[in-house]
């Protein structure tokens, strides 16, 4: 227990909290192997790249006799991608196994994400680490990166480090992207003979990695509790001040998850999903003109000067125009490698060449701060970073230029509306960082720790190359299932910088699914009227402390229990609704 002068009373409090594990994880276990599998697409290319690890079974825990030889086991874990809260739990869910499986047990750190394993840097993980992360935020245990082993040389380096330091089992908590690269290492062992099993653990705040496997990825929960916590806050200054417009933008470069999973929680008056825009092929003057006709008909029938848009944060990669602008960029960008500094005159003279007049009008009328960060701002890959992109303030200028236009046809000099138009007042806010290593909640907690113990126990069974995944998640921790899911299954091939790669395919907001439709059918309300619900912090106890979130209640059960009065039955009919928000 954590004891030093720098810790608060709530970070000893929560290092008391133990989660509790499901029935089948609280004894030995034994593996079932189910049916073989394939992919998601793609199956010969992806066959061809995985020939030793293609196909496997699913393999589902079961309590019972063991005849797992209780033998000492040597494990590395690694952290890989932004931090997502409860991954400490993870690590220290895997080290309660190994030795409780074994005394003798070694669990190793790799410090710094997959480039730790490449160098061979890492430390041991002790009870004492163990202690003074357990139930917190961060990845700071051991840190974490981005790099990818990619190359045949980071390939051998990391046989080196398996066969340096004995490895029985190698643990990947990642993304999509990280748990991709847990099947590009195993292969590469099972090809090498390297006596080194891979398994994989999903971990991404942004909702995308989930699929017919994996009914969500830890961090998820937290994250999206601490954003509606502040949007609640916004939401309860709008209605205190009632003079300004708020527009806040939340973390999903890919998907929009984060976005619909706040709005179900808070109810702003307006949620722009970048799937719906991408599917109805919505331009960007018409998300702005949707805006504006909100802004209206509020101060129109109830003289509200004030009111909360949720955007997500890769909205612009959504939208049909910019979409096409960006791939104009890229193109440029890879039309002369060695040029750095390419400015406005330089796309400019590119789209006129192209003959691309639409994609000219949109950047010249862009504000100039904004088309420069499409034309300076790039991530290591060479794309843009859309974290960068100050996407509120876009719009911010956007709609303040629509509503002066409307202004500017109003005939009466003193008429409230036109005032009003020509003096609209707007905040922007990006909440990011700020989502990524909060306490996690108890389900995040409880959820990261059955991972970690379902990963050693795979290890035990000799398993490798399948994802530790934990299903029935809106059951008592009593009842979860855990299985390990091969991590081909997930696979297909994407086109990444001109190159077309074995990638796990990321899971988008189903626009039929029922949380979408939960949002849709309540969108109209909550649009015109301060239906604003404020969920104040994270609770570790009481009534609410276990609660869920609701993508996950909706998709799961099919019902938020909380709200089933509120959001009523889940049908099927929502086509004439969607063509309405249109």
């Amino acid at each position: 227990m954590r004891t030093t002068k720098f810790t608060s009373p709530l970070e000893w409090s929560r290092s008391r909290y133990q989660p509790p594990l499901p029935k089948v994880l609280k004894g030995s276990t034994v593996a079932t192997e189910g049916e073989s599998t394939t992919c998601v697409e793609h199956v010969d290319q992806i066959k061809k790249l995985f020939p030793k690890s293609f196909g496997k079974p699913i393999i589902k825990l079961t309590a019972g006799e063991s005849k797992v030889q209780k033998k000492p086991l040597k494990v590395g874990i690694v952290l890989s991608g932004g931090p997502a809260p409860g991954g400490h739990n993870v690590i220290v869910g895997l080290y309660r196994f190994l030795k409780k499986h074994h005394r003798d047990s070694k669990l190793l750190g790799f410090k710094g994400g997959l480039l730790g394993v490449v160098k061979n840097d890492f430390i041991e993980i002790d009870s004492e680490k163990c202690t003074n992360s357990f139930n917190l935020g961060g990845f700071h245990m051991l840190g974490t990166g981005r790099d990818k082993i990619d190359s045949e040389e980071k390939k051998e380096a990391t046989r080196k480090t398996a066969v340096k330091q004995n490895l029985n089992g190698l643990v990947i908590i990642g993304g999509d992207d990280s748990n991709t690269n847990a099947a590009v290492v195993c292969e590469d062992f099972l090809k090498h003979e390297i006596p080194c099993q891979v398994i994989g653990v999903p971990k991404t705040i942004d909702g995308d990695l989930q699929n017919e496997y994996i009914e969500t990825s830890f961090g998820f929960d937290t994250a999206t509790k601490v954003y509606s916590e502040l949007i609640g806050n916004i939401m309860m200054d709008c209605l205190s001040s009632r003079k300004y417009w708020h527009f806040v933008r939340l973390m999903g470069r890919s998907a929009s998850h984060i976005a619909l999973e706040c709005t179900l929680q808070t109810h702003p008056n307006l949620l722009l999903v970048g799937e719906f825009i991408e599917k109805r092929n919505v331009k960007f003057i018409q998300i702005v003109n949707m805006i504006a006709d909100i802004i209206c008909k509020r101060f129109e029938k109830g003289n509200k000067k004030y009111g909360v848009v949720i955007i997500p944060e890769g909205l612009i990669l959504f939208i049909p125009d910019f979409k096409q602008l960006l791939d104009r960029i890229d193109e440029m960008f890879g039309s002369d490698k060695k040029k750095k500094d390419w400015k406005s005159e330089d796309l400019i003279k590119y789209l006129e060449e192209k003959k691309d007049k639409e994609s000219k009008v949109l950047f010249q009328e862009l504000p100039k701060g904004i088309s420069s960060q499409l034309l300076l701002t790039r991530d290591p890959h060479g794309n843009v970073d859309v974290s960068k992109i100050e996407t509120g303030k876009l719009l911010k200028w956007s709609v303040r230029k629509i509503l002066r236009k409307r202004a500017r046809n109003i005939q009466d000099e003193y008429s409230t509306s036109k005032k009003y138009f020509n003096n609209w007042s707007c905040m922007t806010h990006f909440f990011g960082y700020e989502g990524r290593c909060g306490f996690p909640s108890n389900f995040d907690c409880n959820y990261c720790n059955a991972l970690g113990h379902t990963a050693g126990h795979l290890l035990a069974h000799g398993k490798t190359g399948a994802m530790a995944v934990v299903r029935n998640l809106t059951d008592p921790v009593e009842k979860w299932v855990c299985s390990g899911i091969p991590i081909t299954a997930m696979l297909n091939m994407e086109k990444r910088l001109a190159t077309w790669r074995p990638v796990i395919r990321k899971t988008l907001v189903d626009l039929k699914g029922r949380p979408y439709k939960t949002m849709l059918r309540r969108s109209n309300e909550w649009g015109l009227n301060d239906y604003y619900r404020s969920l104040g912090p994270i609770q570790f106890e009481g009534f609410n402390a276990n609660s869920i979130c609701k993508t996950l209640m909706l998709n799961q059960s099919g019902m938020d229990t909380e709200d089933d009065e509120e959001y009523g039955s889940s049908s099927d009919d929502d086509d004439e609704e969607e063509e309405d928000l249109k």
